[in-house]
């Protein structure tokens, strides 16, 4: 009898062990990250997840659900933080967002959780990196280069083929004579498709170019809207568009990724940087080359703030999101898997640690320019094994606008931003398809622009970049 009763409080005692454990199974910390992809194709991406959750478990005791928006992907978080939906780390590269979020009380203060648990970002990001309002730290930058020059990337295999010497071109007019040579030479190519946006050194002061710094040299906040050289740059599209060198793109929005990845046009304006060639080569699976025309500078967002990590309040634990997060800044192990995917499944590494993406890969990876760390991963194919090193070196030795560091605060002419953002995009996409000659618009724009309220933002830019240049202090 006393052998069967001690034998029940045995059982009773394992049964409450199993309901401790179940529940200590079931209780198990969940994080949800919300990475940006860098393209459509993620079949794999549970397979990543749990090769990632593997290693965390064996690293932290801890378990994540990868979470990459393939469309919207800001709209995609800021709706989730609406409904209250558990976020514990997120990417974002949105200004407007972050600010809105910050507004909205959605996002946690990081100094604190920082200064704890964020000593190895510590060692790779400058505290001017991070994005703070009110001098509260809300973002935590990632690391990753900081300036940018502008150029032209281009096919080599057409170049070669149409015997044109790509090294002879020094300005925007001398491309010219290329796209006549690339027409010339027929084959279905279109010489170029000129994205939405302006090629040139201006500093444009923030997140709009409503009032830039024609020059990277320059004091004086200008109207880009009014400038000849705007014009000038839009009445040179236009001849290209007459001359049969570009198309109509209010047809056709395709990405210039799938521009350069097909072969259907043959190069395009774009902003470089070290190892640009061998990064755009890498990702359209073609020898791309890039002429570069205005020099590597760090312009006044060079400090990408707004390029950072946010924690939000919907987080279940930010304690451990932000050692996490620390964790990601420094394992070569995880900057890999989520980049580039799987050795042999999704990537092939080559003898001197560059990597060969698959062309048949079901996983796209998340963008290295996007994730915390890139310097932590393995180069591309075809880049140089210094790149990283020499990317770091060119920040630090690269020319700097007079107004490198400055973050215009947009408060106080939001309303106004908004209204000429309507302009913007009345006319935009218009001039920069060539399909109408500028000059018949340029009056009609600038009053537009001039009645959205532009010369206000302008007086703004002004006030603060002079309180900046004077103090060496934001507003």
């Amino acid at each position: 009898m006393k052998s069967r009763f001690i034998i029940s409080i045995l059982l009773a005692a394992l049964i409450l062990c199993g309901s401790w454990c179940c529940a200590e199974a079931t209780e198990q910390e969940v994080l949800n990250i919300y990475f940006m992809p860098s393209g459509d194709n993620l079949e794999d991406l549970s397979m990543i997840n749990d090769l990632l959750n593997q290693y965390l478990q064996q690293k932290m005791g801890l378990t994540v659900q990868l979470i990459l928006p393939e469309r919207n992907y800001h709209q995609s978080i800021h709706t989730d933080l609406l409904q209250g939906k558990q976020i514990d780390l997120a990417f974002c590269n949105d200004a407007e967002y972050l600010h809105d979020w910050i507004q909205n009380g959605w996002l946690y203060p990081l100094d604190r959780l920082f200064e704890e648990q964020g000593a190895g970002i510590s060692s790779w990001i400058a505290d001017e990196y991070m994005y703070k309002e009110n001098h509260i730290i809300y973002g935590i930058g990632n690391n990753v280069e900081r300036g940018r020059s502008f150029g032209f990337e281009y096919l080599v295999d057409v170049a070669r083929a149409c015997e044109v010497d790509m090294s002879a071109v020094h300005t925007i007019s001398d491309l010219t004579e290329v796209f006549a040579k690339v027409k010339e030479y027929g084959g279905g190519i279109i010489p170029t498709v000129v994205l939405p946006g302006y090629l040139s050194p201006e500093d444009i002061l923030g997140d709009n170019r409503y009032g830039v710094l024609m020059s990277p040299q320059d004091t004086t906040v200008e109207n880009l809207f009014e400038s000849d050289a705007y014009w000038d740059f839009l009445q040179l599209v236009f001849q290209w568009t007459q001359s049969g060198f570009t198309y109509d793109r209010l047809t056709d929005s395709n990405s210039l990724l799938y521009y350069m990845s097909s072969g259907r046009v043959f190069g395009a304006l774009c902003k470089g940087k070290p190892g640009f060639a061998e990064q755009e080569s890498f990702l359209t699976g073609r020898e791309i080359g890039y002429v570069e025309l205005t020099p590597y500078t760090l312009y006044s967002n060079a400090v990408n703030r707004s390029y950072c990590y946010v924690i939000p309040k919907t987080s279940k634990d930010p304690e451990v999101a932000m050692q996490l997060l620390n964790l990601l800044y420094n394992d070569s192990y995880i900057a890999n898997l989520l980049i580039y995917g799987v050795e042999g499944r999704h990537y092939i590494k080559s003898s001197d640690f560059s990597v060969i993406k698959k062309p048949d890969s079901q996983y796209c990876g998340i963008d290295g320019y996007t994730y915390c760390n890139q310097y932590t991963a393995y180069v591309f194919d075809g880049a140089p094994k210094t790149l990283w090193e020499e990317m770091m070196e060119e920040d630090a030795t690269a020319p700097r606008s007079t107004a490198y560091g400055f973050c215009f605060d947009e408060e106080a002419v939001k309303a106004l931003i908004m209204q000429c953002d309507a302009v913007y995009e009345d006319y935009t996409d218009l001039l920069f398809s060539g399909v109408v000659d500028p000059t018949s618009l340029r009056q009609e724009v600038t009053a537009a622009y001039r009645a959205a309220g532009i010369e206000t933002i302008i007086e703004e830019k002004q006030r603060q970049l002079d309180l900046f240049l004077e103090e060496g202090t934001q507003p």
